[in-house]
């Protein structure tokens, strides 16, 4: 049957359940007139108590629903309540929304009449939008004879500072400051590319005499400097019997992209710290590096530690592999893997490989929906194709919306909204009508009042 065909048949039995089970016409009237989740939250902006706005917050970042900045932005400026103030600036940091910078300025250049925990919140979001205006006020800060907020400033002052301010970092490294100041510094200096500082740097790792945290630090550091004998010097360093040293001896090479780098990161996919393997695959992740397959594999078949292993599934597909590939495949379809291993083998596929993945995936999938012994899978899988945009999804969708369990609708529902689906539309606005969906009638009104004020393309179907 064609899906077209499937869907069409699929819409005339909801009609149908509609017709013969429709709720009373006071009742329909009730829930056509129910607000939508955009309209109920701008209300409680607007009207709710601290707390509730609070929590409020709190839900809207988790939902990655950020709509709401205009209406934050006037609360923020009416209320007087500090804690809702910093609350606020939480959701403009995760929505990377720059309608406080103006206000975080201020507060940077003159922050005495402020209270802390609202000039924390400042520095966190300068740092995090990396407002380079910022940097003359952070400087000040960070040299400030009392060292109030010295701490907040070195954090800082890396994403936002300039080359020209390394000469400085470094003389201050060097000053009576205490050791976390002195891991902030370190930082700053290999993010801001210092290369004057490099054999400041690179003592430091070398230096067993440290703390693990100060030579940690100056590992990392040095994979942010652009200069020839840092690759050699992390390459050293990597012979150290301190595995977290070793761990950001490896985190710095994955910027290294030259053959001596590539030997060790392979290298460490067997070291026998798991943090290392797990490094060395995020750098060969990092640099592409084909190479490092077999070993890879090996991993991913073999691994006693399963973050290790799914990391190495990760690998495989982000590289393309041939072999690896043919391996997950074979993961997602074998029965007797546990669902988590199943699931993973499928959204690392889904990530890097969609268009040779995607069948094999809805297959597994549609097995699902018969199993209710593999529903975490299918909740799993569904979660993962709910985040792609392309008509191949369409069937699955639609095969998730006529299932008997909720859950699964709602994921279905998450699906759709992401692709619109034209054919699948009709199917959705009966279900935002009917009261015998229960939860999902008002998820699906809420997905459509979304789809329609973001102004979502339909996606036609590909057959």
């Amino acid at each position: 049957m064609t899906v077209k065909k499937l869907i069409l048949a699929l819409f005339i039995v909801l009609c149908t359940l509609s017709v013969l089970f429709a709720d009373s016409p006071a009742e329909n009237s009730e829930n056509t007139e129910e607000k939508t989740q955009f309209e109920e939250r701008r209300e409680k902006i607007s009207y709710g108590l601290d707390s509730e706005i609070e929590e409020l917050i709190t839900e809207i970042v988790k939902d990655e629903d950020f709509e709401y900045g205009d209406d934050l932005f006037a609360l923020f400026d009416s209320t007087r309540n500090q804690k809702l103030k910093t609350k606020i600036f939480d959701y403009y940091i995760a929505a990377r929304d720059f309608h406080l910078t103006g206000f975080a300025l201020e507060v940077l250049n003159d922050p005495m009449d402020q209270k802390r925990s609202i000039v924390n919140k400042v520095f966190e979001y300068v740092s995090e939008l990396e407002i380079r205006e910022a940097k003359d006020a952070v400087m000040k800060l960070l040299f400030e004879e009392d060292g109030t907020y010295v701490e907040a400033a070195a954090k800082t002052i890396g994403k936002i500072g300039a080359q020209e301010d390394t000469e400085k970092l470094a003389e201050m490294l060097d000053s009576a400051v205490s050791e976390n100041v002195r891991l902030l510094l370190i930082s700053a200096l290999g993010d801001l590319n210092a290369a004057k500082s490099v054999d400041t740097i690179m003592a430091l790792a070398k230096d067993t005499s440290e703390s693990t945290s100060v030579r940690m630090a100056a590992a990392e550091a040095l994979g942010g400097i652009d200069s020839p004998e840092t690759t050699d010097a992390l390459v050293s360093i990597y012979e150290d019997t301190d595995s977290n040293v070793r761990v950001s001896v490896i985190k710095a090479l994955a910027k290294k992209n030259n053959e001596n780098s590539k030997k060790i990161i392979i290298t460490a996919v067997k070291d026998s710290f798991y943090k290392v393997r797990l490094a060395a695959l995020q750098a060969i992740i990092d640099q592409n590096i084909e190479d490092a397959s077999s070993v890879v594999l090996y991993r991913a078949k073999n691994d006693a530690e399963n973050v290790v292993k799914h990391k190495a599934y990760e690998t495989l597909s982000a590289t393309h592999s041939a072999e690896g590939i043919w391996y997950l495949l074979n993961v997602i379809e074998d029965k007797k893997k546990s669902e988590t291993d199943r699931a993973k083998a499928a959204a690392v596929l889904l990530k890097y490989n969609f268009e040779t993945s995607i069948e094999p995936v809805k297959s597994v999938a549609r097995e699902t929906l018969d199993d209710k012994r593999l529903i975490k899978l299918r909740y799993a899988i569904g979660k993962e194709l709910a985040r792609y945009t392309s008509p191949a999804i369409e069937d699955i969708c639609a095969a998730y919306l006529i299932n008997d369990d909720v859950a699964t609708k709602g994921t279905a529902l998450d699906m759709f909204e992401k692709n619109n689906f034209e054919s699948l539309r009709p199917l959705v606005e009966v279900m935002s009508v009917d009261a015998k969906e229960g939860t999902n009638m008002r998820k699906a009104k809420n997905v459509l009042d979304r789809i329609e004020r973001n102004g979502t393309p339909l996606t036609k179907s590909s057959n």
